[in-house]
């Protein structure tokens, strides 16, 4: 109680003074406690970096001498598939007869035939865009029947997926559903193989029945066989073109075996520097290595499957193109391919013929169906296939790239994304540059370069219809403002090597960069009157394979057939 009496009072202050000077003597230990705990767990914590930092320096050495032993363990792998690739060689090769050309290796029974697969009733027949052509062709009539050939089948149809595998080897493929709007990847399987039987007599009938294509499409196995590299060509690009491109993309393509006797009896003109330079069994089963994965694709893509009735409806009726001249053949030949393109991808013909990519195609699908010298050097050398090519199954339509980095790369991605959205997606955002800008030393001064399909809209545009009747495999414009921009920009769009993909295509899928196919100009939007998408590949139909076959056939019965437009 406070007190007036002095004495109490200064007793008071004292007792209050020593109960607050104890009060701040116990705050203060308190924080001498709290704060030598901290600094204990300081060190505590630092001495556990420096255990980390340890442990991360020795992992990062641990990785490094695993890297290394990857690294020896797949040169000892390489090494031992060379020998082995090298005897197979040695022990296939003998015998073979020498023509001036490059010999394949005979195929042995381990190559693939026609076997009759087993139905499904799993899933229906999809329905897959329109492929009515682009302008008058003769290929297009009418037809009986209209079913579309899918992986999933039906009770009248074979099933293009197989049912069955044998062998030691699978390979997967995988399958879509085309709906009215883009496929989906929606199951695996795996390959179907059965020997090849030693009679040289054709695997087809005399008129093809489009229902084996099912079968022949089912076979993703092959042996392994020797890809052996061309000699360099005189008309070759040179190495500064290919700038950056990968070291994988070496020009290479295998060997070719002599004419089989009974062929060679039945037309001088076999050994002519055309084509036949192989036997039934080699194109079908064999061919070093070409058949084996150069066609064997993803067994839904619309695209492969218009290929792969290209490549049988051709092998069914050889003896008869044997005694036809060479310039039919081509002729004919390039009214198969006409085929394939309005068949399978109508929407793509006037763009391709627009920037050349269809001559340059033709000759490719030209080499794959008759693989040799002849062929191979018609390929303009961006479009030649790469090692990669020739050793991984792949979907038809990644060949048709002209920069073979990125035909790597998209075989690299094929089990990630749709292949056939993704070219079409490419292939509308390619751009033209000027004519030096490919130099690594050399930037155009307008940093301007031009989408292909911008051109290709403007020429249609002005001219009204764009549909190419005449047999060329080229389009020269005729619009006169495109004419200028031309000069202007010395655009060389014919000119493949002058082809870039946009920047902004990587926005869309970055894993697909790659800086030698990148266009380092900008953009420059061209003032198209309407926006025209391409469409996606169709479903092979069975009334269109009739059609080819019936052409196939009016080509060999007569001396001179009116072209396909």
């Amino acid at each position: 109680m406070p007190t007036t009496d002095p004495v109490k009072r200064r007793k008071q202050n004292c007792e209050n003074q020593k109960r607050w000077r104890q009060r701040q003597v116990d705050t203060l230990e308190r924080l001498t406690d709290a704060l030598e705990k901290s600094e204990s767990r300081t060190k505590q914590l630092e001495t556990e970096t420096l255990d980390l930092r340890d442990a991360l320096r020795e992992a990062r050495d641990d990785i490094q001498q695993l890297r290394a032993s990857n690294e020896n363990l797949m040169s000892q792998i390489r090494l031992l598939s060379s020998a082995k690739r090298s005897h197979m060689v040695d022990h296939e090769g003998a015998g073979a007869a020498d023509i001036g050309s490059m010999s394949f290796a005979a195929a042995d029974s381990g190559g693939i035939w026609n076997q009759p697969l087993q139905t499904t009733s799993t899933g229906a027949p999809s329905e897959g865009f329109d492929s009515s052509p682009v302008g008058p062709s003769t290929l297009i009539g009418d037809a009986t029947t209209d079913n579309i050939i899918t992986g999933s089948g039906s009770q009248n149809q074979a099933c293009l997926l197989p049912q069955n595998v044998t062998g030691a080897r699978k390979t997967t493929s995988y399958q879509r559903q085309i709906n009215a709007g883009l496929p989906i990847r929606t199951s695996v399987s795996a390959g179907h193989v059965a020997p090849i039987p030693q009679s040289l007599e054709p695997a087809f009938p005399a008129y093809f029945d489009p229902s084996s294509l099912l079968q022949q499409a089912s076979a993703n196995q092959w042996r392994n066989s020797s890809i052996t590299a061309l000699p360099p060509h005189p008309h070759d690009v040179t190495a500064n073109q290919l700038e950056h491109e990968s070291e994988d993309a070496e020009l290479v393509t295998a060997t070719t075996i002599a004419p089989h006797a009974e062929l060679t009896a039945m037309s001088p003109s076999y050994v002519d520097n055309l084509y036949f330079t192989w036997t039934p069994e080699s194109m079908l089963g064999g061919a070093g290595g070409i058949r084996r994965n150069m066609l064997s694709f993803p067994q839904a893509s619309p695209l492969s499957g218009h290929i792969l009735a290209v490549q049988n409806i051709i092998h069914s009726v050889l003896p008869q193109m044997v005694k036809k001249p060479p310039i039919m053949r081509e002729k004919m030949m390039a009214d198969a391919f006409s085929w394939l393109i309005r068949s399978a991808w109508p929407s793509s013909e006037s763009c391709l013929r627009t920037i050349t990519a269809y001559r340059h195609i033709y000759h490719f699908e030209l080499w794959r169906n008759f693989p040799c010298k002849t062929t191979y050097y018609k390929i303009h050398p961006l479009y030649r296939p790469t090692a990669l090519q020739l050793s991984e199954p792949h979907s038809g339509i990644i060949d048709w790239l002209p920069w073979p980095a990125a035909r790597n790369k998209l075989i690299e991605m094929q089990n990630e994304v749709d292949v056939d959205q993704f070219v079409l997606t490419l292939l509308e955002n390619t751009l033209v540059e000027p004519s030096l800008s490919y130099s690594a030393e050399w930037t155009p001064p307008s940093q301007a370069a031009f989408r292909l399909r911008d051109m290709y809209l403007v020429e249609k545009s002005a001219s009204g219809n764009l549909s190419i009747s005449r047999p060329g495999m080229a389009y020269d414009p005729a619009f006169l403002d495109l004419r200028a921009l031309m000069n202007a920009y010395d655009w060389r769009f014919l000119d493949v090597t002058q082809l870039r993909i946009d920047q902004r295509f990587c926005e869309i899928s970055p894993q697909f960069y790659i800086p030698g196919c990148m266009s380092r100009a900008q953009n420059e939007p061209l003032d198209a009157p309407v926006e025209e998408r391409l469409q996606h590949p169709g479903g092979l139909r069975i009334a269109s394979v009739n059609m080819l076959q019936q052409r196939v056939q009016a080509w060999l019965t007569s001396d001179s057939v009116p072209e396909a437009g």
